[in-house]
């Protein structure tokens, strides 16, 4: 059922950005934002049939949205913010991943180097120099 969840959420995302290019000639659609307006609509199913197939959604730490089997209860833990940052300007010294969306291009290398990552990955070895 992952695989018809995420499958959806790309699709939604598709669908928003076609919508987008037929208003303004762009295909202007983040995916995280749609993500979770996805993962809102599975939510708010009420035990009804939803994206991916789920009926119900559980995160982490909360009860879930409704009655179901485990099978039909989507289980999803955020990955903690403060250690697998997105997009910060100023990201913090210690972190597991960084994320640098928001930018493009030369941009997305400066948020890297920013974050001390750029570089990490060491071609000649195919390992991480951390």
């Amino acid at each position: 059922k992952m695989l018809a969840f995420f499958t959806d959420m790309i699709q939604e995302v598709d669908r928003q950005r076609e919508d987008a290019f037929k208003r303004s000639g762009e295909r202007l659609g983040a995916d995280q934002p749609i993500f979770w307006q996805v993962m809102q609509k599975l939510r708010s199913t009420g035990g009804k049939i939803g994206p991916g197939g789920f009926k119900c959604v559980k995160l982490c730490g909360q009860n879930p949205t409704c009655n179901a089997d485990a099978e039909d209860t989507l289980d999803y833990c955020s990955m903690d913010a403060f250690m697998h940052p997105t997009g910060w300007e100023t990201p913090p010294k210690q972190l597991v991943t960084y994320h640098a969306n928001y930018a493009a291009n030369e941009a997305k290398i400066e948020k890297l180097q920013k974050a001390g990552v750029w570089g990490a990955w060491l071609e000649k070895t195919g390992k991480c120099a951390y």
